[in-house]
């Protein structure tokens, strides 16, 4: 029988702690080992997963209209879920290049999973020059891709014929200025047509073939006010000859055509 000095127990037990720490490292190893793989074998189904389910993956926020729909559906048909998970700002600049796009944010919503808030241009008009009809923004940019149904179009006379549209900027700020006025004079703008010549500015041809010139965009409160005062005599049905009210005078309003509208409380030059 082997009897151990006390000497020796200290050491004895160094190794047992020593092997003890070795089996639990090792046993950390191989766990790092199975996470990493699981992960490797994770990464690479998703890397390699089809377009159809990536598309799955993308949840659209905001109205869009056709052309915006298909131009997303392009970009991101070929593209990488992980990565754009991983770096969405990477995502948002690609569909922020599309021309209907005004703003968008790409955010994470789940995992693997995006949520995209578009904001597209909104036209405010169409522009028609001849046979050519365009929609326009706020800012006069011609947006090529847009139907605006809803919005007026402004018909522009001129005696050449252009190639191409070119929309005139303050015209469609005094159109703008139109839309959000108060209901009443909402109720002026009812079924009439907006016409644009060069030489007179902005003009309102009622439905019953008499005009309303506003001209150019200043003192716009001013014109609609004057125009509102006599309104009833120029919305009456259709004279012989057509009156035409020419609003582009400061505090003054040219009557062409007739000269038998009440005039009370408002200067008037008939010719």
């Amino acid at each position: 029988m082997i009897r151990l000095t006390p000497e020796i127990l200290p050491l004895i037990r160094r190794y047992k702690i020593v092997g003890t720490d070795l089996i639990k490292a090792n046993c950390h190893i191989l766990l790092i080992r199975a996470v990493k793989s699981t992960l490797a074998m994770v990464l690479v189904c998703a890397l390699i997963q089809p377009a159809s389910a990536a598309s799955n993956n993308l949840l659209i926020e905001g109205r869009t209209n056709q052309y915006t729909d298909e131009a997303i559906t392009k970009t991101t048909a070929l593209r990488n879920p992980v990565i754009d998970f991983i770096f969405p700002a990477q995502l948002e600049a690609k569909i922020g290049r599309i021309p209907t796009v005004e703003s968008t944010h790409v955010s994470r919503s789940g995992f693997i999973q995006l949520t995209i808030q578009i904001q597209e241009y909104k036209p405010v008009a169409y522009w028609q020059t001849g046979t050519k009809r365009v929609a326009i923004g706020s800012s006069g940019q011609i947006m090529e891709y847009f139907v605006p149904n809803d919005n007026p179009t402004i018909i522009e006379f001129s005696p050449d014929n252009p190639s191409t549209v070119t929309p005139n900027h303050d015209a469609l700020y005094a159109v703008q200025i139109l839309q959000n006025q108060s209901p009443e004079m909402t109720l002026l703008l009812a079924d009439t047509t907006l016409l644009f010549i060069k030489e007179k500015g902005l003009i309102v041809r009622l439905s019953n073939g008499n005009q309303v010139i506003l001209g150019d965009s200043s003192n716009l409160e001013e014109k609609l006010q004057l125009w509102e005062m006599v309104h009833h005599e120029i919305s009456k049905p259709a004279q012989s000859k057509p009156i035409e009210l020419d609003l582009r005078f400061k505090n003054k309003a040219l009557v062409r055509g007739i000269t038998t509208i009440d005039t009370s409380g408002l200067e008037i030059a008939a010719r």
